[in-house]
């Protein structure tokens, strides 16, 4: 999903207004389906490892977003977004099966206007959904329904039904890819149960989420300059940085970086 970030004038009002009012942000077919090899998050077996070993996880991201057919779907993604601006479009990735790095066969498709929404399924006829890429054609980085939408997965009942092996797999595995014209972000989780509550509570108040990642990402503008794309990485890190990891990488490169705040201030951690 993405939001748009305003321009100084309207920033400014919104300050002003977020001083008086602000709250606390914590408050296919089967037919379709063929076996297609991609590289699993880091070996499925493994996942992303540690997640608060953000270089580990960092270089697994590397070689899963290196995988020809994942490059292919976002190479597909960026021409869809320069075709059409008013639209997202983006791709789920399932596994065929528990235990193995085959995959369903998946198109990249349109979602529905400014949002793209995942398709979660778990069972053996529609796969096993375990992570996602779209595209943003505004090229704002993620957004609050970005960043927590992996917890979603715990509301499908088959994934419920699913013994803890299964879910620990999702959980190991699990990652959301957003693509710009100039970056990309991959998100992964550091804490489920942070995750599902602020989900919970983004499900039950979107504007206001909404609104206050426009006023974190504001602020960032007003104090520091910058881009808007940086703008909105710290608004995400300062609401959900308890519990997820971010990375980013120019468009063209395999070299994702851990986004961190320092000082106010949203800094590459390199791990090189």
């Amino acid at each position: 999903m993405k939001i748009k970030i305003y321009p100084l004038l309207t920033i400014l009002i919104t300050l002003l207004c977020f001083s008086a009012c602000e709250k606390d942000p914590l408050a296919e077919t089967t037919a379709q389906r063929h076996k297609k090899t991609i590289v699993l998050m880091g070996d499925e077996a493994g996942g992303w490892g540690d997640p608060y070993d953000p270089c580990g996880q960092a270089n697994a991201i590397n070689t899963m977003v290196s995988n020809s057919v994942i490059s292919d779907q976002h190479d597909q993604i960026l021409e869809r977004m320069a075709q059409d601006h008013a639209n997202e479009y983006g791709v789920d990735r399932k596994l065929q099966s528990i235990g193995a790095n085959t995959y369903v066969n998946s198109s990249v498709h349109v979602g529905s206007g400014t949002h793209y929404p995942i398709s979660f399924t778990w069972n053996s006829t529609a796969g096993y959904t375990i992570s996602s890429s779209h595209g943003h054609p505004d090229d704002v980085p993620p957004s609050p329904a970005d960043a927590t939408v992996l917890a979603a997965q715990f509301n499908n009942t088959q994934f419920q039904n699913a013994s803890e092996s299964e879910k620990q797999v999702y959980k190991d595995n699990a990652s959301l890819i957003t693509i710009t014209a100039t970056h990309q972000y991959v998100i992964t989780v550091t804490d489920w149960e942070i995750i599902q509550a602020k989900r919970a509570s983004f499900e039950q108040n979107q504007l206001y989420y909404n609104e206050l990642y426009q006023e974190y990402a504001s602020e960032y503008v007003l104090q520091l300059g910058g881009d808007y794309e940086q703008a909105g990485t710290y608004a995400l890190l300062k609401m959900y940085g308890d519990c997820i990891n971010v990375y980013a990488s120019t468009i063209n490169s395999t070299d994702f970086i851990p986004q961190r705040i320092y000082a106010n201030s949203v800094l590459s951690i390199p791990c090189n």
